[in-house]
């Protein structure tokens, strides 16, 4: 019984650093730093976005909580995460559309046009199916930065299924779930950047 407390305890652990906000934030954060050419400009421009896309879909998530429209701020009845995702959408398509009017660097358009697809289509799932936004996200990141590397970083591949994995053992998701989020956006993903000659 000691044992399953300890993976228990582990599974909640990777599933709590692992949380969607916290894997793309810092994923825009590297993203962003990396193409841009100097810190001011990276500073303003991951300042920029993470207002739309991570602050304002939190504090949408706080009001509605306050309100009494969600459950909990984990989301984690499927009902309260559209209106999170859609907020968190209109954050990326205003995002894009200032991006390419300042002709920032395409990598970073294409990173944030990715999540977009990936949120949009997720938004429609989650209409009817709990789909796992953790194993959507920690693999979008994961096949980002690779193929933006040239594969660099294959090694990272192995974080997937630690995430899969803890969402299932604490009972968040199925193995279906979780399985459908990998397979979802490694799909988006690859196929986004192979239209614009990343691969």
């Amino acid at each position: 019984m000691k044992s399953m407390a300890v993976i228990r305890n582990i599974a909640q652990l990777i599933s709590i650093f692992s949380s969607p906000i916290i894997v793309i934030g810092l994923s825009l954060f590297y993203v962003v730093f990396h193409f841009a050419p100097d810190y001011a400009s990276g500073f303003q421009w991951f300042a920029f976005s993470v207002s739309l896309i991570g602050v304002a879909p939190a504090f949408y998530i706080w009001l509605a909580r306050r309100a009494g429209h969600i459950k909990d701020l984990r989301l984690s009845r499927r009902q309260d995460r559209f209106g999170p995702f859609i907020v968190a959408c209109f954050g990326m398509i205003v995002t894009i559309l200032v991006f390419y009017k300042l002709d920032i660097p395409t990598q970073i358009i294409l990173f944030i046009m990715s999540v977009l697809l990936i949120l949009l289509v997720a938004s429609f799932i989650t209409l009817f199916w709990k789909i796992s936004i953790h194993a959507l996200a920690i693999t979008a990141i994961v096949m980002t930065i690779n193929m933006l590397s040239g594969f660099a970083f294959w090694y990272a591949f192995i974080l997937p299924p630690f995430v899969m994995w803890s969402r299932v053992e604490t009972k968040r998701h199925t193995v279906a779930q979780v399985v459908a989020g990998m397979m979802l956006s490694t799909v988006i993903v690859y196929v986004v950047y192979s239209l614009f000659g990343i691969s």
